[in-house]
C-alpha cells in the first residue's frame, strides 16, 4: 500500500529450439514485463517467428473487415489455415456487397440531382422539358437571384426570355434564354448582380416534367429498396461471422504479439536471452513453469528496485490510482501517494462544497451513473466518496441547499461559514500545515531509503525545522502562546543552514514558497464561502418570488432549481480542481518525484 509492488529481475537463457514454447508459457503466465534488448558485441536482436509475416498480413486484412463489419465477443481456438479461409470468405462477400452498395449509392445520387433539377425547372413554370434543348442559336443559363428587378435590369437591352419562381428563402430560381452572340455580355451583366449560377443536370426520358418526375421517383424507390436489401445482407454477414471474427481477432492479436516478441530478446546463433521484471510474489511460479519446458533452460532471478511500477493498493483505494496515473507513477522504491489521496482528497472536496443537499444530489446521481456506465468507474467512485464527505461537512456547517433547516428541522452548525469566516480560514491553514508537514515527513522517508540518512536530514528535516520555527514565531506574534524568540529563530536558521548544505542555492530560493504553499490552503475556506454565498443568494431570490405569489411563485421554483443546479456544477468542478491542486502542487512537491514506468506484462 505504501510502496509499489516489489519486483524481481528475471533473466532466461535457452536454446532457440525452445523459443516458441517459452514464448507460449510467458504469454500464458501474463506476469513478465519484458525489457527491450539493445544490441551489443556478440549478441543481436532476435528475429520474428517464422509465421510472423503471414500473421501480420491476416491481421491487417481482418482490420480492413472491421471498418465495415461489427465483431462480437466470440470464443474459439483456430489454426492459421482456418482463420485465413474464414477471412477470405468474408472478404469476398464483403467486397461484392461494397461494390453493389457503391454502384447503387452513385445511382441514387444521380437520381436525386436529377429530381432537384426537375423541381427547379417546374418552380420556374416550365412543364415541357423539350423547350430546354435542341437550339443552335439560343443559349440557356439557370441560377438564383434575390430580386427579379435586378434580373430585369441586367437583361435590359438584350433579346431574352426569362422564367422565374416565386421567392423562397429570399431568392428566386431563374432560367434565362438568350441569343448565342449575346451570351458573354449577358453573363457578364448577371455576374454584376448577386446571380448564382446552377447547372441543370441529367438527361430526360419524357418531355413532360410531371411524367419525368414520376419516373425519377419510381427509380429512386427502386434503388433505395436495393440499398435496404444490401444493408440487410451486411447484417446477415455480421450475424453469421460476427462472433467467429471476434474470436479470430483475439487469436490473431495473440499470435502477432507472440511472433514479434523475439524482437525484444537478445540472440546468438543457437541461444536467446530474455530479460524482464516479475512481481516478487509471482517469481517462483514463473520460474517453475518455464523450467518444466526443459532442463536445459537457465533462469536467474534477483530483487530489483529499478524496474517498472505496479501499484499495490487495497480495493477501496484503487479508484484513486487514477490521479497517480494522470500525474506520474512512482518509481518502485518511492512512496506511492495513492493512500494520501484516498484520505485527504474527499476531505478537502467535502470541506469546500459542504452542503447536505448538494452532497445528497451528487451521491444519488453518480450512484445511478455507476450502474449505467462501464467506463470512468474510478472517477465516479471518487465522486461518490467525496459526496459522502460533502454531506458530513454539510452537517458540520449546518447547511441544506444553503438553508439552515431540513423540512422544518432546524440544523445547528458547529461552524457557521458565513458568520465565522476567520475561524474557517484558520482551520484551512491548519489543514495546510498538517498536510505539508506530512509531505516533508514522507520526503524524509523517501530520501532515507534512496539516498541515506545524511541526505534525508539535510534535504527534508531542514524544511521541518524551518516550518516549526516559522509556526512558533507566528504563534508568539499573534499571542496564541508565548515562545522565546531565540527558540523559533534558532530552529528557523538552523534549518536554513542545513537546507543550504542539502539542496544548495535552489533550496534557499524556494524558502518563500513554503509560506505561499501553506496560505494556498485558505482556498478551502474561499471556495466554500463562494458556494455558500451563492446558495443563500438563490434562496433569497426564490423566497422573494414565492411571497409575491402567482406566476412569480413558478419563477421562484425555476430560480431554485436552476440556481442550485448551477451552484452544484460549479462547486463540483471547483472543489475537484482545487483539491487536486493542493495535492499536486502544494504537497507532492515536498516528497514525490515520480517518473516511474508502467508495468505492462507480456500477454495482457
Amino acid at each position: 500500500m505504501i510502496y509499489p509492488e516489489k519486483m524481481s529481475m528475471v533473466t532466461i537463457v535457452a536454446p532457440k529450439t525452445h523459443l516458441e514454447r517459452v514464448i507460449d508459457e510467458l504469454y500464458r503466465a501474463k506476469v513478465l514485463h519484458i525489457k527491450k534488448f539493445r544490441p551489443e558485441k556478440g549478441l543481436s536482436i532476435g528475429e520474428p517467428l517464422e509465421n510472423a509475416e503471414k500473421v501480420s498480413k491476416l491481421f491487417l486484412e481482418l482490420n480492413s473487415l472491421k471498418q465495415n463489419l461489427s465483431f462480437e465477443n466470440g470464443k474459439g481456438d483456430f489454426s492459421l489455415k482456418e482463420m485465413e479461409k474464414t477471412i477470405n470468405e468474408v472478404s469476398s462477400q464483403l467486397k461484392d456487397l461494397l461494390e453493389k452498395e457503391k454502384e447503387h449509392s452513385d445511382r441514387l445520387k444521380q437520381l436525386l440531382e436529377k429530381k432537384q433539377t426537375i423541381e427547379f425547372i417546374k418552380s420556374c413554370g416550365i412543364r415541357n422539358l423539350s423547350v430546354l434543348k435542341g437550339y443552335e442559336n439560343v443559349f440557356l443559363v439557370a441560377g438564383q437571384i434575390q430580386s427579379t428587378e435586378k434580373l430585369k435590369e441586367a437583361l435590359k437591352g438584350f433579346d431574352t426570355i426569362a422564367f422565374h419562381s416565386e421567392p423562397e428563402k429570399g431568392t428566386h430560381n431563374v432560367i434565362v434564354f438568350g441569343k448565342k452572340p449575346d451570351e458573354e455580355k449577358i453573363l457578364a451583366k448577371l455576374n454584376e448582380t448577386d446571380f448564382s449560377r446552377t447547372e441543370l443536370k441529367g438527361e430526360w426520358e419524357y418531355s413532360d416534367a410531371n411524367k419525368e418526375m414520376e419516373n425519377i421517383e419510381k427509380e429512386i424507390a427502386s434503388v433505395e429498396k436495393e440499398l435496404s436489401d444490401i444493408k440487410k445482407r451486411f447484417g446477415k454477414l455480421e450475424e453469421t461471422y460476427g462472433k467467429k471474427l471476434g474470436a479470430i481477432e483475439k487469436r490473431l492479436i495473440e499470435m502477432v504479439r507472440k511472433s514479434e516478441a523475439p524482437l525484444n530478446f537478445a540472440a546468438s546463433d543457437f541461444t536467446f536471452i530474455i530479460t524482464g521484471w516479475v512481481p516478487e510474489k509471482n517469481t517462483n511460479g514463473l520460474v517453475n513453469a518455464v523450467k518444466k519446458i526443459s532442463k536445459g533452460i537457465y533462469i536467474r532471478t534477483e530483487p530489483d528496485s529499478n524496474g517498472p511500477t505496479k501499484l499495490n493498493n487495497p480495493k477501496p483505494m484503487k479508484p484513486f490510482e487514477f490521479f497517480i496515473n494522470l500525474y506520474t507513477l512512482p518509481i518502485p522504491k518511492e512512496i506511492d501517494p495513492t493512500f494520501l489521496l484516498f484520505f485527504t482528497f474527499p476531505l478537502f472536496y467535502g470541506m469546500m462544497l459542504g452542503d447536505i443537499g448538494y452532497g445528497l444530489v451528487i451521491f444519488i446521481f453518480f450512484t445511478i451513473l455507476r450502474f449505467k456506465l462501464n467506463r470512468m468507474k474510478s472517477l465516479i467512485n471518487i465522486t461518490i466518496l467525496s459526496a459522502v464527505f460533502t454531506m458530513v461537512f454539510g452537517f458540520f456547517f449546518g447547511e441544506f441547499f444553503g438553508a439552515e433547516q431540513i423540512f422544518g428541522y432546524q440544523l445547528h452548525p458547529y461552524l457557521h461559514r458565513l458568520h465565522e469566516m476567520n475561524d474557517l480560514i484558520l482551520i484551512s491553514v491548519i489543514f495546510g500545515i498538517v498536510h505539508i508537514t506530512g509531505g516533508f515527513v514522507l520526503g524524509f522517508v523517501n530520501e532515507l531509503k534512496q539516498e541515506g540518512i545524511k541526505k534525508a536530514i539535510l534535504a527534508k528535516m531542514s524544511w521541518l525545522l524551518i516550518e516549526t520555527g516559522g509556526i512558533l514565531f507566528a504563534l508568539d506574534m499573534f499571542k496564541v502562546m508565548s515562545v522565546n524568540i531565540a527558540i523559533s529563530a534558532g530552529l528557523f536558521f538552523l534549518g536554513v543552514i542545513m537546507l543550504a548544505f542539502g539542496e544548495g542555492f535552489i533550496g534557499i530560493v524556494e524558502l518563500p514558497s513554503l509560506l505561499s504553499n501553506i496560505l494556498s490552503y485558505a482556498r478551502l475556506a474561499a471556495v466554500g464561502l463562494a458556494s455558500a454565498s451563492l446558495a443563500v443568494l438563490v434562496n433569497g431570490m426564490a423566497n422573494g418570488m414565492f411571497q409575491s405569489g402567482g406566476l412569480f411563485a413558478i419563477m421562484g421554483v425555476f430560480i431554485l432549481i436552476a440556481g442550485h443546479t448551477i451552484n452544484i456544477m460549479l462547486g463540483m468542478l471547483d472543489s475537484f480542481l482545487q483539491s487536486l491542486r493542493l495535492h499536486y502542487v502544494e504537497m507532492f512537491t515536498k516528497f514525490y518525484h515520480g517518473n516511474g514506468t508502467l508495468y505492462k506484462p507480456f500477454g495482457t
